[in-house]
């Protein structure tokens, strides 16, 4: 899929995009959401970083960018190039969204500002050192379990046990049917891109655990102190609404495991075909977290963001008109020799 959050037409109204190429636009005629370059990523991005900066995909009639440069500057500016339009393909000024935007990553400043306030009030420094021993306890347990077993699925008995435990934990969730937020992240993820095969079965697999998602935001939902009740303390104390608490508990379900379980399995994945990394991580531990940060940087957990233009402007010199969506690659960004040496 694409970015996360983004507009409807789940039930086959047809999406009414603007495909006609702007004057001296450097086309690129790809699907990037189509099977085929899904499955060979590397070529989809070696086009976006040997091409021009900006190019136009006819297809669904938006922009893409991939340079690390181009990325960064377009990121930079969200007074010309906004979020609150909708960071998946769709304009949410335009269009019917499957949910509520996000406060967080469909908002721009000054609307942005206080729930990202209480968000960094939630996630702050002691909140997440107190958090430590619990994470430590539990993936210690988890491995000697998959020591003691005959084999096991690094992916699905790691990569995701651990994240759909221990978060959930410091949410303040409760422990049933975790495993619920798998269908609904996969749905808040895919919802970004056009209505191709992957989002309608990432809405039929989210369906039956939409309402069960939304029920987990409410305050009478969580059990006990966490990362969820302190967004609704900062609502008591007027920083944000109570609504906009919900808002950010759901940003909280839907955002901070699937992108986890995807930057653990790369890293195991990596480690794994790399046996002489794996010896370097082994011989010492504190390289654990650039062993991280690099499988992140290799195998981007959200592959793109849209920005939309508030105004006409230009990117890289190229023109572009108010209105018009930018597909701001992250996973080629992360490639980007111009950036990484041996990317």
């Amino acid at each position: 899929g694409g970015g996360a959050g983004a507009a409807g037409h789940w039930e086959g109204e047809p999406l009414q995009l603007d495909t006609h190429a702007p004057q001296d636009a450097a086309v690129l005629d790809i699907d990037p959401y189509s099977i085929e370059v899904l499955e060979d990523l590397e070529s989809w991005h070696r086009r976006l970083l040997d091409g021009p900066p900006v190019v136009w995909i006819p297809k669904y009639g938006f922009w893409a960018i991939g340079q690390h440069d181009v990325v960064s500057k377009v990121f930079s500016n969200w007074k010309l190039f906004c979020s609150s339009r909708g960071v998946g393909i769709e304009d949410l000024t335009t269009s019917t969204p499957w949910r509520k935007p996000s406060i967080i990553l469909e908002a721009d400043p000054p609307e942005h500002t206080n729930a990202k306030k209480a968000m960094m009030r939630a996630m702050s420094k002691d909140t997440v050192a107190a958090l430590e021993p619990g994470f430590q306890a539990y993936a210690e347990e988890l491995i000697t379990r998959l020591l003691a077993a005959d084999s096991f699925d690094l992916a699905h008995d790691f990569a995701e046990d651990f994240p759909l435990k221990v978060f959930p934990d410091a949410i303040g969730m409760p422990a049933e049917n975790r495993r619920n937020m798998l269908p609904y992240a996969s749905l808040a993820f895919n919802a970004g891109g056009p209505e191709n095969e992957i989002r309608l079965n990432a809405l039929k697999q989210a369906v039956p655990v939409i309402p069960w998602a939304e029920q987990q935001t409410l305050r009478e939902s969580l059990v006990g102190p966490g990362l969820g009740e302190t967004l609704y303390v900062c609502a008591d104390e007027g920083l944000i609404t109570h609504d906009e608490a919900r808002l950010l508990v759901r940003s909280l379900i839907s955002a901070g495991v699937d992108t986890t379980i995807s930057g653990l399995g790369a890293t195991l994945r990596f480690l794994a075909e790399n046996p002489d990394q794996w010896e370097l991580l082994k011989a010492d531990p504190s390289l654990a977290r650039p062993a991280f940060e690099e499988a992140v940087r290799k195998a981007s957990p959200v592959h793109a963001f849209f920005r939309t233009a508030n105004e006409d402007t230009e990117i890289a010199g190229t023109k572009i008109r108010e209105g018009d969506k930018i597909m701001c690659n992250l996973a080629a960004a992360n490639r980007d020799p111009r950036k990484f040496e041996n990317p």
